[in-house]
């Protein structure tokens, strides 16, 4: 229970003010899972402190996105292909859900923590996924520029980590604008799934408006983690109507499906 508790207070922002932090993971302290995801067999790699238990019942036991899946699958036939984008992609396990669900899907997981960014290579390796091409080591921005990584967000476990711009390049990570991503990895093709859980970084996104409107009418579903300290929320729904997306709230998510591209 106190984990249950601790879990949505880490959710909310105040958890690491009423528990102390989880000591730091650590790569070489690997236990291995696994489970089952649409009857498909799937076998991952969490480490045993941080937060990576907690994103494994996110997303194969509670299964928080499901019904976005389903919802896609009315939309496409499942002998055609998706092109996916995984901002935030963590350890990789959104990543294999997407693999499962969705057939002949191409995913570029874009992930700026290190450990995080070797986790993902192992779980994409342990279930025979090619990681060639399709991870990035890299952040998402309003531009391309050079970031740095912290962990003064929320609880600073490794579900948190946030970057920062900076203008020194030494020791620092690229990071990518969402156009750049479409246009480099999928030659300019429509998207047809945006997921964002970048820990805040949506604000500086959102906010070139620019830029969204470069993407954002490439994209025929998205799924945007909010995080409400960032006070980005209704410019993100701005954003969106004024590309013409239709959206709603689910659990953590908002989930928006571009009206041009989905016809119902």
């Amino acid at each position: 229970m106190k984990q249950l508790i601790k879990s949505f207070l880490n959710a909310i922002g105040i958890g690491a003010y009423i528990f102390p932090q989880t000591p730091l993971s650590d790569l070489k302290d690997i236990e291995y899972l696994s489970t089952k995801v649409n009857n498909k067999p799937l076998e991952v790699a969490v480490r045993t402190n941080g937060s990576d238990k907690f994103v494994f019942n996110q997303i194969f036991v509670i299964e928080e996105y499901k019904s976005v899946v389903e919802f896609m699958l009315q939309f496409k036939k499942e002998t055609t292909g998706w092109n996916i984008i995984d901002g935030g992609a963590n350890i990789g396990l959104t990543t294999l859900y997407f693999h499962q669900n969705l057939p002949n899907a191409k995913i570029v997981s874009v992930e700026p923590d290190k450990d995080n960014y070797e986790m993902i290579k192992n779980n994409m390796r342990l279930n025979n996924f090619s990681v060639n091409g399709n991870l990035l080591n890299a952040g998402l921005w309003s531009k391309n520029t050079h970031i740095k990584t912290e962990r003064s967000f929320r609880d600073g476990e490794d579900w948190s980590v946030i970057v920062k711009e900076t203008d020194n390049p030494e020791n620092a990570l690229k990071a990518y604008t969402i156009s750049d991503i479409i246009e480099q990895n999928f030659n300019g093709e429509i998207i047809d799934l945006l997921k964002l859980d970048i820990e805040g970084s949506e604000k500086f996104i959102f906010e070139a408006e620019a830029e969204v409107n470069r993407f954002l009418p490439k994209i025929r579903f998205v799924i945007i983690e909010i995080h409400d300290e960032m006070n980005c929320r209704e410019n993100i729904y701005t954003q969106l109507a004024k590309n013409n997306f239709k959206y709603f709230n689910s659990g953590e998510s908002t989930i928006g499906f571009n009206t041009n591209l989905v016809k119902w």
